[in-house]
């Protein structure tokens, strides 16, 4: 298994140097990639973050690769998203002078530069455009089964009160939602994807992804991410597909229940023991409630303090004003944009919401008649409103990072498609306040 995972490791690195849009898809499965290599390899298992440096190494020099080749590579890369995102993180590490959880809040956005630095100003500029979102959904869903199937065959992952992952040194245990989120991506890749009668090999793929995908993401305790997985899978799966007859309307429901047949029937396989008990209808009362006085706690700390309602009681505070002692941060991201970084930073952060979403709806309309490209622009597009659907579930602002990666990659695609079309064609249709923070009219 060592030499296996090794090897798998180093040739995905040297493909990507030259192929960016694989080295994009490494940068969205690095968390699961590390584990595979911990778990494999022992130098990877000392030395924690040796893989995560890795794979910033090789997103780098893809990046200048990527650069270098690109027409205009800084078109589309300076956008109100990019503007606003910057804006979100810099006020929190700004908002570190007033927060009241100053050391636990410091060491988190120390950790979180680098990560910072590669998902928001390096990786975006590993996607061209439009065109390489089928290059790069494949290399996700074939990268992503290959880390799956390294997880599931190795010895060295273990359950643990109904959670998959490995020990590490310090009784320290790997993180089990990144196993989960790993296999909702394989789950909303393989059943939105298109493939073309020539292609009996990405259609076998997709054939067994969807409950390899189901497995993974149970097996890995992680209710969120199979609910969340499935629920954006057949709800975007009508979008991927264009319905020109009522034979084409009656096929997607099919095939939509098909998925979710899919998803149940492996529920019932897997699921049994401490997996069964995480679904147990208390335990999953318990967790949705637990989330919610997290929430009130913030909020209500926020409410009477009308002082910090502009700029936020600091990042983090809500290790200091919860009474939730095992609980760290709210895993609520919206709530924390507003309750710790205040009415400014939450503007941005709805503004970068707005301005994907009106970057989705053009790249849609460009895509829907092309059946293929259709289905390639909606996987990224569930993917992104999956990445959103996580981070208000479980997610902190410096971890948060590709969520904005997904919002970054989906409006400088839609950018540089009316940027640099030629001038009168239907991409040049699109509109230009997308470019700049002050051009947004939700009118």
């Amino acid at each position: 298994m060592q030499f296996v995972v090794l090897s798998i490791f180093v040739l995905v690195c040297l493909m990507s140097l030259l192929r960016p849009h694989w080295a994009l898809a490494l940068v969205l499965l690095m968390y699961p990639f590390e584990q595979s290599l911990q778990a494999s390899v022992p130098i990877f298992r000392a030395i924690p973050p040796l893989a995560n440096v890795c794979i910033a190494l090789v997103a780098g020099i893809a990046a200048i690769y990527a650069i270098a080749r690109q027409e205009r590579p800084f078109a589309g890369y300076f956008t109100g998203v990019f503007w606003c995102t910057c804006w979100i993180f810099g006020w929190s590490a700004l908002s570190l002078i007033w927060t009241p959880s100053h050391p636990q809040a410091d060491e988190m956005v120390k950790s979180g530069v680098p990560y910072f630095v590669l998902f928001i100003l390096v990786s975006p500029f590993l996607l061209d455009g439009v065109d390489d979102y089928r290059r790069l959904g494949r290399a996700l869903l074939l990268l992503g089964c290959i880390v799956a199937g390294t997880i599931i065959l190795n010895p060295e992952f273990n359950f643990r009160y109904g959670r998959l992952g490995i020990d590490l040194e310090g009784n320290l245990r790997t993180n089990p939602l990144t196993i989960g989120e790993l296999g909702g991506t394989i789950l909303i890749v393989a059943a939105l994807m298109r493939t073309e009668v020539g292609e009996p090999f990405w259609a076998a793929l997709r054939f067994v992804s969807i409950p390899l995908g189901a497995a993974l993401a149970f097996q890995s305790g992680s209710r969120g991410q199979i609910l969340f997985a499935g629920i954006v899978a057949v709800a975007m799966y009508p979008l991927a597909r264009q319905l020109r007859s009522v034979f084409s309307f009656l096929g997607t429901v099919v095939a939509v229940a098909l998925i979710g047949g899919a998803v149940l029937l492996v529920a019932q396989l897997v699921l049994e023991g401490d997996l069964l008990r995480r679904w147990d209808a208390n335990a999953l009362a318990e967790g949705g409630t637990t989330r919610i006085w997290n929430i009130l706690d913030l909020v209500r700390a926020y409410a009477v303090a009308p002082g910090y309602w502009l700029f936020g009681l600091g990042f983090n505070a809500f290790s200091t004003v919860s009474a939730a002692i095992r609980e760290p941060y709210s895993h609520a991201l919206t709530v924390d944009m507003l309750c710790e970084l205040g009415m400014l930073t939450f503007v941005a952060y709805l503004a970068s919401i707005w301005w994907t979403y009106r970057s989705s709806r053009e790249l849609f309309a460009r895509a829907a008649p092309d059946p293929g490209a259709r289905a390639d622009v909606t996987i990224f597009l569930a993917l992104a409103v999956y990445q959103l659907l996580l981070n208000n579930k479980q997610g902190t602002l410096w971890a948060s990072g590709p969520m904005f990666l997904h919002f970054l990659i989906i409006v400088r695609a839609q950018r540089r498609e009316a940027m640099l079309a030629p001038l009168g064609s239907p991409a040049d249709a699109g509109n230009g306040d997308d470019a700049l923070p002050h051009g947004a009219h939700p009118a």
